[in-house]
């Protein structure tokens, strides 16, 4: 439901209608949402998507693996690229951003949601006190809004916008956290931290601590950030 939001606030945001005929390509796709929502909402669009592997079942001939280039895609080929929660290193945001100065159309226009570094700071402290964990990779990346606004203008996009919205998110439990990250796409990054085990007692003490300092009326509330990166291809 949380990253249907997210795709129906990018379309908006991106002033997409129903009287366009348009190449949109969805970066780090992860499911088969935007494409599910353009169709029931009948917009005329034919989605192109990168991916990390081909074992993801909507692997198609609209489906590239990603590579910071879209070396596989042609130049002004999309009207409008979109990416929820891409994974990237500052280096290849710069990369990323000019990849897409070459394969939108003159006027195109892009949208970027990133997790804002306040995001769910209070599960984030609580998971760093009982994981000992160090690694500063341990959720996903997140920038600055000000560096965000300044390298999209550097590579000559236009009317850049850089935002931020927050969000409540409500679990009746503390294994619906896990499933709520899973989809966000955190435990697929995650697989690249240091292998760090707890014991039993220390978990369920995390997850009391969880109830006890996120819990509101019954339910678990935990406040998310995102941050919105926007710009256009000059004409």
């Amino acid at each position: 439901l949380f990253l249907k939001m997210l795709f129906n606030e990018a379309i908006q945001r991106l002033d997409v209608n129903k009287t366009g005929n348009y190449n949109i390509l969805e970066m780090y796709a992860k499911n088969k949402i935007l494409e599910t929502i353009l169709s029931k909402k009948k917009f005329n669009c034919e989605i192109f998507q990168t991916l990390f592997s081909k074992k993801l079942c909507f692997y198609n001939k609209n489906t590239f693996i990603h590579d910071v280039k879209l070396s596989m895609l042609k130049e002004s080929e999309f009207d409008f690229c979109i990416s929820i929660f891409p994974v990237m290193s500052n280096s290849e945001l710069i990369k990323t951003l000019e990849s897409m100065q070459r394969v939108l159309a003159k006027g195109g226009k892009f949208i970027l949601i990133f997790h804002s570094i306040d995001s769910c700071i209070n599960l984030k402290n609580l998971f760093f006190k009982f994981s000992n964990f160090k690694n500063k990779a341990s959720f996903l990346p997140c920038f600055d809004i000000l560096s965000l606004g300044n390298q999209a203008s550097s590579v000559g996009f236009k009317n850049v916008v850089v935002d931020k919205s927050k969000y409540l998110i409500t679990c009746k439990k503390v294994s619906e956290i896990w499933s709520f990250i899973r989809d966000l796409g955190e435990s697929n990054y995650l697989l690249g931290r240091n292998k760090k085990s707890i014991k039993k007692t220390s978990y369920i003490s995390f997850c009391k601590s969880i109830n006890n300092l996120l819990s509101k009326n019954g339910k678990i509330i935990n406040e998310m950030s995102v941050t919105y990166l926007i710009g256009a291809k000059k004409n």
